[in-house]
């Protein structure tokens, strides 16, 4: 078979296959072996050495392929050693019928090889010189007893040079790489290549970007630092990636930092850092598929953040992260201006399915600023669990934006959201999760006018402590559902939506507030002054010892005056419903554990003051499942 002499039609990456004849048997020849032969040979014809050719592939391949590598590396070695000759005439002349030869060749070709079949040169293929060996990668090979980082910054250095190619195993470095641009660092994989750091120089870097490097790669393997460094920080870099790196013990793992633009980290992972994910004063900067955790758990720093924007960063994305461990999973800070041209406004900040599992008392959100600004926050379809903190969140600043979330949390306070921030949460699903003092009130949205819950759920566990689940002038919309929260909180305050009330098995512990147990209050909300509300109120109350069954609105709040449209209806014995004005209502039950039906539909103008739904008397129970729905409409 004629192999045709056109150029390549394009460029080498060291997967293709030679076919190399000898003794009779074809052998297949890896572009990339021979481009480690040709490296560490140089052009010099006649001086590429067997044993060196195959200490290089041991160090840049798996021992498993190994072997296979050095028989042909034997071949190649053999050909280039044995049958290279200037011209094709000659080595026509000199080589048996059959075999092979290799004629010298010039600039970005090595050699030629050819095979000697009936007399005739038929070209097997070419080998490239060292200067096209360069352009494709250059491998280096590790010294246990060196900083391996001299070395691997000579080869990013050398012009010629496009990719440095790491080896498997352990590599010693004791000083800071630094890529410059146009250059890819790259391993042999995570688990296999990894960069261990010693302490015997503290220059503050791990791998970083020559300043305003463009198009600079790292890829596939791990480092160990030594926690008091950073990690793979890309300085005033644009148009980098750095995908499937494992970053352990630095002060940030993974940072954008300095104006730095348009790129991204991709499956990577964080352990034992300060900061897992930072982008300082950055832009257009992703972060997808970060795993991050505690690691050994003793960076010396301790943990500050997860995902951590500041300092007039702009489109950053975090997107598809996970994280079990310390730190503040979503830490937003506008620290300041450091010449700005929007005077450090942090801006577009979206978090997409990020999931976090905390491990200690802080706040799962704080957004706050020092001297900066703080716009458009997003988080679609992220979920935290921290059980073990105090307070859920802290926003001092900014537009915040949630949907589809699911947050559980252990303390008994929520959102806290300031004057000049808002929170929007949408199809948000918030469980509340009391671990000791159940008499401990608390509350999730609230307390201003800034806070919307549009649908989702507020869970309270166990039922019937004092939870507030929106505070102030927060609103709830209509189709916001509230479980197991008790009825007087579920509704004290705020613009609110609906509850269904939980089912009360025994009283809780030092709470008397609870319908059905010695307090004659169901429920109530806060209706502010001249605004308009619809309230919806059905359900089921049971007399406990027979006596007459009743709901009706106290008069003492003076808000029956207030009722601009009413209809009340209760259950009769015969099933039937009855309508009853809404300052008195009692229906004749005559036997204990009877339970009647109602009906409540009006509408109010507030007078800034609880209205408050009240039972007959004690001795009734509004059981689960009533449901109460407020909407302000005007």
């Amino acid at each position: 078979m004629k192999i045709t002499t056109a150029p390549l039609a394009a460029a080498l990456v060291g997967t293709e296959a030679l076919p190399i004849v000898q003794a009779g048997q074809t052998r297949r020849l890896f572009v990339a072996t021979l481009l480690q032969s040709a490296s560490a040979a140089g052009s010099t014809a006649g001086n590429v050495a067997a044993k060196t050719q195959a200490d290089l592939a041991e160090s840049a391949r798996s021992a498993a392929a190994a072997a296979a590598d050095r028989a042909q590396l034997g071949a190649t070695t053999a050909l280039l050693n044995g049958h290279l000759y200037a011209t094709v005439n000659a080595g026509l002349a000199a080589t048996a019928e059959g075999q092979p030869f290799a004629v010298r060749g010039t600039g970005d070709v090595y050699a030629t090889a050819y095979l000697k079949a009936a007399g005739a040169p038929e070209l097997v293929g070419t080998f490239p010189s060292k200067a096209a060996l360069d352009r494709l990668g250059r491998v280096i090979v590790a010294d246990p007893a060196a900083d391996n980082a001299i070395a691997i910054n000579a080869a990013l250095a050398d012009p010629a040079v496009g990719t440095v190619h790491l080896p498997a195993g352990n590599i010693r470095v004791d000083t800071g790489i630094h890529v410059p641009s146009g250059k890819h660092l790259k391993g042999a994989g995570r688990g296999l290549t990894r960069l261990i750091r010693t302490g015997n120089v503290n220059d503050g870097v791990s791998i970083r970007t020559v300043p305003g490097a463009i198009g600079v790669r790292i890829s596939d393997f791990d480092y160990v630092a030594n926690d008091s460094i950073q990690g793979i920080w890309m300085r005033q870099a644009t148009f980098f990636e750095v995908e499937r790196v494992n970053m352990y013990n630095a002060h940030y793992n993974f940072w954008a930092q300095e104006y730095s633009r348009l790129g991204a980290f991709r499956d990577c992972g964080s352990y034992n850092a300060n900061v897992h994910c930072e982008a300082t004063q950055a832009y257009d900067i992703t972060f997808d598929t970060i795993d991050s955790g505690d690691g050994a758990g003793n960076n010396p720093s301790g943990v500050e953040a997860v995902w951590h924007p500041l300092l007039g960063s702009r489109r950053i994305t975090f997107r598809n992260c996970t994280h079990t461990g310390k730190g503040i999973p979503f830490l937003i800070v506008g620290n300041d201006i450091n010449g700005d041209p929007l005077g450090g406004l942090i801006d577009d900040i979206r978090y997409e399915n990020c999931r976090a599992v905390m491990t200690e008392n802080k706040f799962a959100f704080h957004v706050f600023v020092y001297n900066g600004q703080i716009g458009r926050i997003y988080f679609d379809g992220c979920a935290v669990n921290n059980e073990v903190a105090g307070v859920l969140g802290l926003i001092t600043k900014g537009n915040i934006r949630m949907r589809d979330c699911e947050i559980a949390t252990g303390g008994v306070e929520g959102f806290e959201v300031q004057p000049d921030a808002s929170l929007v949460a949408v199809n948000t699903d918030v469980e509340v999760k009391y671990s000791a003092d159940l008499n401990k009130s608390g509350g999730l949205y609230g307390p201003y006018n800034n806070v919307r819950m549009i649908g989702g759920s507020v869970k309270v566990t166990p039922p019937g402590v004092q939870f507030t689940p929106v505070r102030g002038g927060a609103y709830a919309s209509p189709d916001a559902q509230f479980i197991n929260v008790s009825p007087l909180n579920v509704l004290t305050l705020g613009r609110v939506g609906r509850v269904v009330f939980p089912e009360y098995t025994s009283p809780p512990t030092g709470d008397t507030r609870v319908a059905g147990y010695g307090q004659s209050q169901a429920a109530q909300f806060h209706a502010a002054l001249n605004h308009v509300y619809r309230v919806t109120f059905r359900g089921n109350v049971r007399s406990n010892t027979g006596a007459n069954v009743g709901l009706y609105l106290d008069a003492s709040s003076g808000l029956p005056d207030a009722l601009t449209y009413g209809d009340w209806r209760i259950e009769k014995a015969d099933g039937t419903m009855a309508s009853y004005p809404t300052h008195a209502v009692a229906v004749d039950i005559g036997s204990p554990n009877q339970v009647r039906r109602f009906e409540i539909d009006i509408t109010i103008v507030g007078k800034d003051a609880s209205v408050p739904f009240m039972l007959q008397g004690s001795n009734q129970t509004l059981l689960a499942g009533a449901e109460l729905t407020v909407e302000r409409i005007a």
